[in-house]
């Protein structure tokens, strides 16, 4: 009954999400997937989480591209792929999240749960940063160097990216909370969760910006610029590490990190 539930919702929320251009065909059929998994295998938290993570994200897409007008389509050259998501981008920002479900489903140890919360808290983050980021006034700097980069490349960053960061991963703490108060027993604990969520989230997305630095694949295009779009001359990085293995690898990372903490203070 859980999992015809929770196909029945993420149909209600991927089929629209199909209809705005927010999510391809097979985005849209991945995210129905994945959102029937959570529901099913998880608690109300981590689905709400997961709605939380796409809707704000997706709103911002829209928000920054009418904000940012002709800056937008500049930027979204120099990227692999525009707003709208497919297949691999929802596995990146909701595969993480999945296997700490399937970890809690067979352990119910309370861990797992919290860090699949953490894991889309590094989605919203990171997205968070990226959507809002470009907005910014100042030139991004390289997160290692501090040397300054065009807008929108990975491992650039500005002080508006930054507190965005921050404020993803709070949002989800703060849904977290609210979702908590309404279906479970409110704790001090909770309030615990709450800022482990949030600091865990701006890690991912630190972590994000410095894999994306590191060992991002570069790219020069025919004007010899860089950019993120697949061509015949490696700027730098890694040729099979693109933007979604990035965000998988860092969300991984910063999550791992968060159990590895939880379990050393007694969670």
């Amino acid at each position: 009954m859980a999992y015809a539930l929770g196909f029945i919702l993420s149909m209600g929320i991927a089929v629209p999400a199909y209809i705005k251009k927010s999510l391809t065909r097979s985005g849209a059929v991945a995210a129905v997937v994945l959102g029937t998994l959570l529901y099913g295998f998880g608690d109300a938290s981590i689905y709400v989480a997961l709605i939380a993570f796409f809707v704000s994200s997706s709103a911002l897409s829209k928000v920054s591209q009418l904000l940012a007008g002709t800056e937008f389509q500049k930027i979204e050259a120099r990227l692999k792929k525009g707003g709208t998501r497919d297949h691999t981008q929802v596995i990146a920002n909701g595969g993480v999240s999945l296997l700490m479900v399937i970890a809690f489903m067979i352990t119910e140890v309370e861990v797992f749960r919290l860090s699949a919360i953490i894991a889309f808290s590094c989605a919203c983050s990171d997205t968070w940063a990226s959507e809002i980021g470009i907005l910014s006034k100042q030139q991004p700097v390289n997160i290692i160097s501090r040397t300054p980069v065009p807008k929108g490349l990975s491992g650039g960053v500005t002080r508006l990216g930054l507190m965005a960061s921050v404020a993803g991963a709070l949002f989800i703490g703060i849904v977290y909370l609210i979702t908590t108060a309404l279906t479970k027993d409110f704790t001090a604990t909770t309030i615990i969760d709450v800022l482990m969520i949030t600091f865990f989230g701006t890690l991912g997305s630190l972590i994000d910006s410095v894999i994306g630095e590191k060992w991002q694949a570069k790219y020069f295009d025919q004007e010899h610029e860089i950019t993120e779009r697949k061509s015949e001359v490696l700027a730098s990085g890694i040729k099979f590490i693109n933007g979604d293995v990035v965000n998988f690898v860092s969300g991984l990372m910063a999550t791992a990190v968060g159990m590895m903490v939880m379990w050393g203070i007694g969670y």
